[in-house]
């Protein structure tokens, strides 16, 4: 209940109850009213008590039928349809008395009576209550004055009359009445269960939040705590280039945890960009080329990407050029700068869980170029196999 939306709950209960409340009208009458219409047939009041009682059959099944159409797809029944079909649902009753004929008022032939609150229930379904009631009241009174008109009554006759009236009403008050109670509590609990769905929700963020929070506070600890420790021992000397490489390279990890918080359409370019702002401001000049549409490539894997680049841009000493190409089997990350720094063998390093990311170095002369690559492990219905070349602004 909690995944169904208030509007689609109440609609299903709604409709639960119409349905039903248009198979107790269909089965009453054809089950009943047509049994009796038709064994009765022969005893009707003459001359025209027979026509006038299939005459108001065919009149109630004509009104049913455009009702149920109408409610079943979703509408009321118009204002128009409900001013034709109560009035010749009332004049239908007054028919039933008429042709049952006088002494035969309270008797099956009368089968018109009882029929009136059902089919007024489906015209005025989604309408007040107090509607239903009002017409209820109008049936009884059309009755009772027709009685009046074609035979003498007593007082049993009037106390039967009120007994029929309170056994022909109380079924359709009590339906409409329960079909309105139930709607209205599956709004409510349907309400009750969004509320705590919202509230378990926020529960989920703020946790997530405070998640991410203490990731980044031992990714902060774990990127500056050795380099800041050294510097505060002596150990470290912040004259000597070896030491300013390693401030560089841990002042870029930082502006890079920085920008993985940040939204963008392409994470890896946009830390990538980061950690080259770290180079410019020591007047190192820095080129960002991507060729192919990047991905979404898991933070792990960016981070074991990005990792070797941040060494060689901490030491490079004029300029760098970073190069990201992808297709569909390979993400990788290139970067060729002038620097006097050594670099390690090849080797492989590992993200998280399966996942590798092969790095690669060469010298030639002053340049060391390294090279990350990491295969996916199905391509990416965002890559491309048509690399095309653009320059990614460092300051933009």
């Amino acid at each position: 209940m909690a995944n169904e939306t208030t509007p689609a709950l109440a609609a299903r209960y709604a409709r639960g109850t119409l349905i039903g409340a248009i198979v107790v009208a269909a089965l009453w009458h054809v089950a009943n009213d047509a049994v009796v219409l038709i064994r009765g047939w022969a005893d009707l009041h003459p001359p025209v008590g027979a026509g006038l009682s299939l005459a108001a059959w065919v009149a109630y099944t004509v009104i049913g039928v455009m009702a149920a159409r109408a409610l079943l797809r979703g509408r009321n029944v118009g204002r128009a349809a409900v001013a034709i079909g109560l009035p010749v649902l009332l004049a239908g009753a007054a028919a039933g008395v008429v042709a049952s004929g006088p002494g035969q008022v309270f008797g099956p032939a009368n089968w018109p009576w009882g029929s009136v609150g059902w089919f007024a229930l489906l015209l005025l379904w989604r309408r007040p209550l107090s509607w239903l009631v009002a017409v209820l009241g109008a049936n009884a009174l059309i009755v009772l004055v027709t009685m009046l008109l074609i035979q003498d009554i007593d007082r049993i006759d009037v106390a039967r009359w009120a007994m029929i009236v309170y056994g022909t009403s109380v079924l359709q008050v009590v339906f409409a009445a329960g079909a309105s109670f139930l709607e209205r509590d599956a709004t409510r609990a349907a309400d009750s269960a969004g509320l705590q769905a919202r509230a378990a929700a926020t529960r989920a963020a703020a946790q997530r939040v405070h998640d991410d929070r203490i990731d980044r506070y031992r990714a902060v600890e774990s990127a500056a705590s050795d380099l800041l420790a050294g510097l505060a021992a002596g150990r470290l000397d912040p004259s000597t280039p070896t030491t300013q490489r390693r401030c560089a390279a841990q002042a870029a990890r930082l502006r890079r945890l920085l920008a993985e918080r940040d939204d963008s359409p392409e994470p890896l370019v946009h830390e990538l960009r980061a950690c080259a702002e770290v180079a410019e401001r020591r007047g190192v000049t820095v080129e960002l080329e991507v060729l192919g549409a990047i991905p979404a490539i898991p933070l792990p894997v960016r981070r074991a990407l990005t990792e070797p680049p941040i060494d060689v841009l901490a030491a490079a000493r004029t300029r760098a050029r970073i190069t990201v190409a992808a297709d569909p089997s390979v993400i990788a990350v290139g970067v060729v700068a002038d620097t006097d720094a050594g670099a390690d063998e090849p080797d492989t390093r590992s993200g998280a869980g399966p996942v590798t990311v092969t790095v690669s170095h060469h010298r030639e002369g002053k340049l060391l170029w390294v090279q990350t690559q990491w295969h996916p492990p199905s391509p990416s219905p965002l890559s491309t196999t048509t690399l095309s070349s653009r320059r990614v602004s460092v300051r933009g």
